[in-house]
């Protein structure tokens, strides 16, 4: 299995284009028989339902102090 990396920020402007890209691999690699896993690193919110609706992974993270 593949496990792939993502993170952005926490704008839809970040997201959106993405998750677009996060779909693209995940195709490209099926297709190509390889089992891939899309994590993404990220701020909570609007993104960490986007992401998590499309079944990936996600992990809380904030560079707040």
């Amino acid at each position: 299995m593949k496990r792939i990396l993502l993170a952005g920020g926490g704008t839809g402007g970040h997201i959106y284009p993405l998750m677009a890209v996060a779909e693209e691999i995940k195709k490209t690699l099926r297709k190509a028989g390889v089992n891939v896993e899309l994590h993404y690193l990220g701020s909570p919110g609007t993104t960490k339902r986007s992401f998590c609706s499309r079944a990936y992974a996600f992990t809380e993270y904030s560079a707040e102090k």
